[in-house]
């Protein structure tokens, strides 16, 4: 029985996190919870606002994704305090009873305490009004939204932590598209007076008989001022590190066309051309985990170093790949995410596994056909 699924219900339903814990702690599910009196769930310890909360049958639940959604861009933190510690609840900021409105921007992650204040008049509380709501769950989300890319930054500025991969084409029209002012970075001039690029920052073409394009004397120089794009770029992109969140679930959940994504762990890298070193080394790389797979193509031929060209980028390799989706696609029993590489590197080891949720830490185990195979008895 796959119980994650089951404490998002009660989320979904109005259920404070610390009350669905004990709840699915004490076996119930959410069709077991509708067969019982009120008398009934009371003398098998469901609190009394969880035996309330059944009790309004007309309420729709929150859509599952959407509470999902919602728990993850909060990172299952309050908005107001944000003590990741503290039981959390999903709440209406304009109330469910006049808006009927289920949507994302309309709920806020709230603490017990702050979902009090929230439904309190009283003047010694806190102004917690729709409005101020809403600036500090839009406040909050952004910032969850940025941590990833930091924390990606702080890491690739270790020297164990390095870029083995750039796609140069696809990193350098993103900075384009950002307007990044290359003669600015760090790395340009000596990269310009080496020849490793043109006045405006463009890369050079490399000696075709090199086995990758870093593979000379100044190959260092050219790494400094590709990083600093990517620095830069990182900066101002949002990212999802989806390495300890590979479910179908959250794909569906989190996931759309366009979104950047970090995956760390294991890959494959397999070789899908005839040519071994130069510059038409076409190589795939994956990640399959619980039966969802990242996928993406690549030319081995923009390889940092002889030592990514020749170990870290080919056969199975724990490292961590930034790639922004393409397409979803549904392969037999599992589901593909086709997606553009745009960097791989050999770790980040602060953001080796991390979870932003405790289900999703406790339940990892369980598979999404678990959850298939249990659907009727979990549906809301």
């Amino acid at each position: 029985m796959n119980l994650k699924r089951t404490e998002l219900a009660l989320l979904a339903r109005g259920i404070d996190t610390e009350t669905a814990d004990r709840v699915v702690k004490n076996g119930l599910t959410i069709e077991k919870l509708r067969r019982k009196t009120e008398e009934e769930l009371r003398r098998l310890g469901v609190p009394n606002e969880l035996v309330s909360s059944f009790e309004l049958k007309s309420r729709t639940s929150i859509p599952f994704n959407t509470a999902g959604l919602v728990l993850f861009r909060n990172r299952y933190a309050c908005c107001v305090c944000r003590n990741s510690n503290r039981s959390v609840i999903l709440h209406h900021i304009s109330p469910w009873a006049k808006s009927k409105d289920h949507n994302p921007s309309n709920l806020a992650v709230l603490c017990l305490e702050h979902h009090d204040k929230a439904h309190s008049t009283s003047s010694l509380s806190q102004n917690l009004n729709p409005k101020t709501l809403r600036l500090l769950k839009n406040k909050w989300e952004k910032e969850c939204e940025n941590n990833d890319s930091s924390l990606i930054i702080e890491s690739s500025i270790i020297d164990y932590d390095c870029w083995l991969y750039f796609n140069h084409k696809r990193l350098f029209e993103i900075a384009d598209e950002m307007k990044i002012p290359f003669k600015k970075l760090e790395g340009f001039n000596q990269a310009r007076s080496e020849k490793l690029i043109d006045n405006y920052g463009n890369i050079l073409p490399r000696d075709p008989q090199y086995n990758h394009m870093y593979h000379s004397a100044n190959g260092t120089t050219l790494y400094h001022y590709t990083k600093s794009v990517m620095t830069l770029v990182l900066e101002r992109i949002p990212i999802i590190n989806f390495s300890d969140l590979f479910d179908r679930g959250n794909v569906s959940r989190l996931l759309c066309s366009g979104q950047f994504i970090l995956v760390q762990g294991a890959h494959v890298f397999k070789r899908l051309s005839d040519v071994s070193g130069g510059q038409n080394e076409v190589f795939q790389g994956s990640r399959s985990v619980n039966h969802v797979e990242i996928r993406y193509v690549f030319n081995r031929w923009e390889a940092t170093s002889m030592s990514a060209w020749s170990c870290w980028l080919v056969g199975r390799r724990s490292v961590a790949s930034l790639v922004q989706v393409k397409e979803i696609v549904q392969e037999k029993n599992h589901i593909v995410i086709l997606a553009t590489v745009i960097a791989i590197s050999n770790g980040h080891r602060k953001l080796k596994q991390r979870s932003y949720s405790a289900f999703d830490r406790y339940y990892c185990h369980n598979s999404r056909d678990e959850l298939d195979d249990n659907f009727d008895e979990f549906s809301f």
